[in-house]
């Protein structure tokens, strides 16, 4: 008997690493070992000068589903995953951390909801945090399972619910990521980036943990400052203005006006963001008056 649609189709899993040689084995293993084979890992080493590359390079010899690719310079985390995206050439594609495990059968889980429901643009598995070690933190509840036909209704309850952008490292239609900005070279791009596809498409959460995101001193969003994390998405940032809550929120009111809704729709995305600027005015109003003082002195 032939085999289904879901189980032949090619899936892309992109992984971009700077210095991951303490975890980017386990997490290769984990999208090799996914129970849908038909698959290619495509690695970004964005200069490491530690030992991921001899580690990306064995595994790219073990197994010929994986691709290596890597970079003379660091050019920044948000290049880095928007390169594995454009690499891609399956019919599915899925972003894969280089510290965080995907159970076996994350993507085979996934398929099909995107292969029998064309309005879907992304399905994700529930996530655990894990330590260092691979010890359970607790679980985290993503909320967005966003199933409404309205494309306003999907984006003012992603709004209400987004915290920690789990969902990313779904499993996403290709064509509908290929319709939004990407991730910007600026700190929470990919919150951005997932308001922007819930506007393209639904989002489907299946009730089990599949994501097992690890919490650990060297993680991009583990305490650091956000002049360090700005310098994470963007190593030529150094020493520029940092305005992140307020180019989230610009770059939101330019995803509505580049969006495909009716002028009555775009209107009332346009009313929510302004009471989105108002209810977090403690936070986008401290942030203008630092950039200024940073202006100043510079």
């Amino acid at each position: 008997m032939a085999d289904s649609p879901s189980a032949t189709a090619l899936v892309s899993v992109g992984m971009p690493v700077y210095n991951g040689e303490r975890f980017v084995a386990e997490a290769i293993e984990s999208i090799l070992g996914q129970t849908h084979s038909h698959l290619e890992l495509i690695i970004s080493d964005n200069a490491s000068n530690d030992g991921t590359e001899e580690i990306c390079r064995r595994y790219q010899r073990l197994d010929p589903r994986v691709r290596y690719y890597r970079s003379d310079v660091n050019r920044g985390a948000a290049w880095n995953f928007n390169r594995v995206f454009h690499l891609a050439r399956g019919k599915y594609f899925k972003w894969a951390s280089s510290d965080d495990v995907c159970h076996p059968e994350y993507i085979a889980s996934c398929l099909p909801v995107l292969e029998a429901n064309p309005d879907v643009v992304l399905c994700y598995g529930r996530t655990r945090i894990i330590d260092a070690e691979g010890r359970p933190l607790g679980d985290y509840e993503d909320q967005l399972d966003l199933q409404d036909d309205s494309p306003v209704t999907r984006f003012y309850r992603y709004l209400s619910n987004v915290r920690m952008c789990n969902p990313v490292f779904g499993l996403i239609r290709p064509q509908a990521l290929a319709r939004t900005r990407l991730l910007g070279a600026f700190v929470g791009s990919d919150n951005c980036l997932l308001g922007h596809l819930a506007l393209l498409g639904k989002f489907v959460e299946l009730p089990r943990v599949m994501f097992f995101r690890r919490w650990h001193e060297a993680a991009s969003s583990y305490d650091k400052s956000l002049k360090a994390q700005m310098a994470f998405f963007d190593p030529r940032w150094r020493g520029k203005v940092a305005t992140p809550a307020l180019r989230r929120w610009a770059e939101f009111v330019r995803i509505a006006s580049d969006s495909s809704l009716s002028a009555t729709d775009r209107a009332r995305v346009y009313i929510r963001l302004l009471q989105i600027l108002a209810w977090w005015r403690d936070v986008y109003g401290p942030e203008l008056r630092q950039a200024l003082v940073d202006l100043a002195r510079a």
